[in-house]
């Protein structure tokens, strides 16, 4: 027989009261526990969410702020360096494109220096908004300021050393007869016509990279390009169209010594009012080093040598180009320095198509420097042609043919002029 003792059971049931007080203060401390770990869950999730939008949002401000560098940058390269009036209008407008204005975001444009130290080359663009946040408003935390810099300027920059600029024509950059071309850079022709760029015959070129903006017309013979020509490739931008045509005003009269065959210029800066013809027997004619403004053009015939080293030929003449031609031998280099650089021909912008002809015939032409007509079309037909090291043909229409031997070499930091390119900078 089993005994129980009601007395014993009476205190075990007494003992289970205190246990589940001792539960009960442990679900107590649970409370505040988990409103703690709620506080940071949110905040974690906050960081999360809130920080992948500040994320985006920098990324969408960083497109802006760097669209609105490009386009006051494209306004200094135009020549607009007015900041009030060009270049922040401009810069303002390109962030408005990609979403941020001035009403809504604080947008600072500041000239800057370029590339080498140049003086207020770049534009930077600054871009500052507040952006609410969401989850993180637990930490007490209100908007955050997001910012953005963009900096672009105008980079020293060569590339294409043969450029038609007419986007019509048709053979707007044409090589022909038994042309040779070795040119250590690029070449290309803004032309949309069926036939832009063309080349006939036994014409053989090599350059660094060719195109067109439209079409590449072959029309046989022993001749070849290479590399191939990119068809319907992006038409460039005059990299020289920075130029000031030069204010002659006041300039003296240059003129020529028998005594000495040389062409005098007083100052390094003189006029010819009438066309300057330099012809005669074979003996050697020089000109002095200078700026030479030519308000009748040139021609350059019969077997004379000519010489020239440190010079700039600006033909302000409507009517008249120049010609080197007949069984003349001519070199001419252009300025180290100046407003000139590594300018050796230059036309009056708005003069009108005038042809001219360079190295036609049996003439030997050698020159360093740019050979620049803006509006005019220019013919290289000559015996040899080259370019001591650095050589550039720009112009409306480029035809370069006959038995001509054009090489072109790499330019050095001495002969380029001050071409540059719009570049996103650091």
């Amino acid at each position: 027989m089993v005994r129980i003792d009601s007395g014993k059971v009476g205190r075990g049931v007494q003992c289970g009261g205190p246990q589940r007080r001792k539960m009960g203060r442990r679900r107590g401390q649970m409370l505040p526990l988990v409103s703690v770990l709620l506080v940071v869950l949110l905040a974690m999730g906050g960081l999360v969410l809130d920080g992948g939008r500040m994320y985006f949002e920098k990324r969408r401000m960083q497109n802006a702020a760097d669209a609105g560098a490009l386009a006051g940058a494209h306004e200094l390269y135009r020549g607009n360096t007015d900041l009030g009036a060009d270049v922040r209008p401009a810069a303002v407008n390109d962030t408005g494109l990609n979403g941020y204005t001035d009403g809504d975001s604080s947008i600072t444009v500041n000239l800057v220096n370029g590339p080498t130290g140049l003086a207020n080359r770049a534009v930077e663009v600054t871009i500052a908004r507040r952006v609410p946040t969401t989850l993180i408003q637990v930490l007490n935390a209100g908007p955050v300021t997001v910012r953005a810099r963009g900096t672009a300027g105008l980079a020293p920059y060569i590339d294409a050393c043969i450029l038609a600029l007419n986007p019509t024509a048709a053979a707007a950059l044409k090589f022909h007869g038994n042309a040779v071309v070795d040119a250590g850079c690029g070449l290309l022709s803004n032309s949309q016509a069926g036939n832009g760029l063309q080349r006939d015959g036994g014409a053989v070129v090599s350059s660094t990279f060719s195109g067109v903006a439209g079409y590449y017309s072959d029309n046989g013979g022993s001749g070849s390009i290479s590399p191939a020509p990119q068809e319907q490739a992006p038409p460039m931008l005059d990299p020289l169209a920075f130029l000031e045509p030069p204010d002659y005003t006041g300039w003296p009269m240059a003129s020529y010594n028998p005594a000495t065959k040389e062409y005098v210029c007083p100052g390094g800066q003189c006029i010819f009012n009438k066309k300057l013809t330099v012809a005669g027997s074979p003996i050697t004619k020089t000109f002095q080093s200078g700026i030479y403004v030519l308000r009748q053009g040139m021609d350059i015939v019969s077997d004379v040598t000519v010489e020239g080293f440190g010079v700039t030929f600006y033909n302000a003449s409507t009517k008249f180009g120049i010609t080197i031609g007949g069984s003349s031998t001519v070199t001419f280099e252009a300025p180290t320095s100046g407003p000139y650089k590594g300018i050796l021909f230059y036309s009056n912008p708005d003069s009108g198509d005038l042809n001219n002809m360079l190295g036609v015939g049996d003439a030997v032409f050698n020159f360093r420097g740019a050979i620049y007509f803006p509006s005019q079309s220019v013919m290289l037909e000559g015996t040899t042609i080259g370019a001591t090291p650095f050589g550039m043909v720009i112009a409306q229409t480029v035809d370069i043919g006959g038995d001509s031997n054009l090489t072109m070499s790499g330019a050095t930091a001495t002969d380029v002029p001050a071409i540059t390119k719009v570049t996103l900078l650091n």
